[in-house]
């Protein structure tokens, strides 16, 4: 299944589909390394999409995963609060203990 992807790398900095984008640049998609085309029209939701014969197999819960790590390590300096509710962890003990 194709993956929308809103960022492309371009020389080795993370760009968003929504930034200028030049069609004299290439750009890369941050998972397979391959370039990827950006896609701006009038009809679909903007996005940078791999060529036809890609054999790239992002998926979504990558890319999220890749551009959460970007994110954190670009913002390491600042002081992030990442805030949770308290269900959040009741869910996750118990998936613990369904586990074990």
């Amino acid at each position: 299944m194709a993956v929308n992807i809103t960022f492309a790398l371009l020389q080795g900095q993370l760009v968003h589909i929504s930034e200028r984008i030049s069609k004299d640049k290439k750009y890369y998609c941050p998972s397979c390394m391959e370039s990827v085309i950006a896609k701006k029209g009038n009809i679909n939701a903007h996005h940078f999409a791999h060529n036809a014969n890609s054999s790239c197999l992002t998926n979504e819960e990558t890319m999220l995963h890749y551009f959460s790590k970007h994110y954190l390590a670009s913002a390491k300096d600042e002081n992030i609060a990442l805030q949770f509710p308290v269900s959040f962890f009741n869910t996750i003990n118990g998936i613990a203990t369904a586990i074990r």
